[in-house]
């Protein structure tokens, strides 16, 4: 039922054309739209976060060179707790944690398989360590949706040739300061966004649908059905039904055409009409011509008939008529004067 309506209408099949061009539109530029939204949203909490990573390193890098380690581990819990980042950490080229805002983190140490290590560091078979072409200083973890950002702390001149600890300067990294913030915040704050532009798309979308659909109501489907009824006016023989051509679009230029039939169709009736009548009035006087040719002609059938019959009647009275005169004329001649 649903499907005969629809091939026997064409403002659903519009309506279901639109629809779905609609959506198709619509879900690609959500889908664009959301995608960008929520990347620029990491993109600026991640720079956000290695900036103050570059401010906690400027203001404990000479803490590190005169190893004031109090100082160090205190500028590191105030930086967390001011700018809301719950971990922040300092680890050393060989994995040890040194400080930390969680300071039951402190003295462990992390295994150089660890995600933080492999953005920058390959592994390979014979488990020798070397640096990535292209590092990235900072990834997302999938099973706590935590971003966890870091800058190394590399081994500058006036770190390996300082008097507190003396690195070796074949070493390139002392080691990196960490930041770890959870985005669960973020995360729901772009899923109410996600919502929100679902919920104003399909709104938008409704109402360029509704407004799409009216106009092609009134421009297009409106003068379609109107044109159907004046042609089953015209196979009807009514030709007095004109439509609105002021319209100078394709669907004026039918009208006009329609017009144009309708006003030939009617001449051509009106002159057949014209014709027909004048036929009549011929074959209404050869008719009458015929009949009184009929008429003539009976009547002289008649006459030849009546003709003949008193040839008849003479023929008839002719021969007694002969014998009486002649019976007569003998006894005339017998008879004395």
């Amino acid at each position: 039922m649903l499907l005969r309506m629809i091939r026997s209408s064409l403002s659903l099949k519009t309506l279901i054309l639109l629809s779905v061009l609609l959506l198709l539109w619509g879900g690609v530029f959500w889908y664009k739209f959301i995608y960008s939204t929520n990347r620029e949203v990491i993109n600026n909490k991640t720079e956000e976060t290695l900036s103050y990573l570059e401010i906690i390193r400027s203001s404990i890098n000479y803490n590190m060179l005169i190893s004031h380690k109090e100082q160090i581990q205190k500028t590191i819990e105030n930086v967390g707790s001011i700018k809301k980042i719950p971990t922040l950490r300092l680890i050393d080229h060989r994995g040890n944690i040194k400080f930390s805002s969680d300071k039951n983190e402190l003295g462990k140490t992390v295994s150089g398989k660890s995600h933080i290590c492999l953005e920058c560091h390959t592994l390979s078979d014979s488990g020798a360590y070397g640096f990535k072409d292209v590092q990235q200083n900072w990834y997302i973890t999938e099973e706590s949706h935590k971003l966890r950002a870091f800058i190394p702390i590399k081994n500058e001149p006036s770190c390996s040739t300082a008097d507190c600890h003396i690195h070796d300067e074949k070493v390139k990294i002392n080691g990196i300061l960490e930041a770890e913030l959870p985005l669960s915040s973020t995360y729901n704050v772009l899923k109410e966004r996600s919502i929100d532009s679902l919920l104003y798309g399909t709104i938008f979308a409704s109402l360029i649908l509704l407004s799409v659909y009216l106009m092609l109501s009134k421009m297009v489907i409106k003068p379609s059905i109107l044109l159907y009824e004046g042609l089953k006016m015209v196979s009807r023989s009514y030709y007095a039904h004109s439509l609105n051509d002021s319209s100078l679009d394709e669907i004026g230029d039918l009208a006009r055409a329609y017009n144009e039939m309708t006003q030939s169709l009617k001449f051509e009736k009106s002159d057949l009409q014209e014709k027909t009548k004048r036929l009549s009035e011929i074959m209404e006087q050869k008719a009458r011509e015929v009949r009184k040719t009929q008429e003539q002609y009976m009547h002289t059938e008649k006459l030849a008939s009546l003709g003949r019959m008193v040839a008849g009647v003479a023929h008839e009275l002719n021969s007694p008529l002969t014998g009486i005169i002649i019976f007569a004329q003998l006894l005339s001649k017998r008879t004395p004067s």
